[in-house]
């Protein structure tokens, strides 16, 4: 009798509940893996407040802080040289971030120090163009860690080793 008012019970319960999933909205989303950036890659908290401003002493303002520039893989057969095909190659210059199809201009850096950065990005490539808000940092094993926020944005960080130079 105990398990006939427990399955009863549950049923009822089953009934109440929706049906359908519900997916959470694309803030929601960006807080929570920016939440979660903060927690996985060590990052100064500059990073992940957007409303520090950029610091002066540490980069040149307007520019993305020279120790993130250079050629970043992420993976070694990123990195070869003379590779026609290599994907996962980002070069980052001073006010640039160039990858396998697209190009992205450095916009508003909200906050920055000479490891780290955070700033809107305009892109364009493939004959289309888009604007999506990204955090650079860089860990202390050298790995660079890329995070987007946005419409469009890559629903996990993406992590880069140095290319040799």
């Amino acid at each position: 009798m105990k398990y006939v008012v427990a399955i009863a019970a549950l049923t009822a319960l089953a009934g109440c509940s929706d049906p359908k999933p519900t997916v959470p909205d694309v803030e929601q989303r960006n807080n929570e893996a920016a939440a979660n950036v903060a927690a996985t890659v060590e990052t100064p908290a500059a990073v992940v407040n957007a409303a520090a401003p950029a610091n002066g002493k540490d980069v040149a303002v307007g520019e993305i802080p020279a120790e993130l520039r250079g050629r970043w893989g992420m993976g070694p057969e990123d990195c070869e040289p003379g590779r026609d095909d290599a994907k996962g190659l980002m070069t980052v210059e001073r006010a640039t971030l160039d990858f396998y199809e697209s190009r992205a201009k450095l916009g508003t850096i909200h906050s920055a120090d000479a490891r780290t950065l955070d700033a809107d990005f305009n892109y364009s490539g493939e004959g289309e163009t888009w604007t999506l808000r990204v955090m650079l940092a860089l860990d202390s094993d050298g790995a660079l860690t890329q995070f987007e926020l946005g419409d469009g944005a890559s629903p996990e960080p993406l992590h880069y080793q140095r290319c040799p130079a």
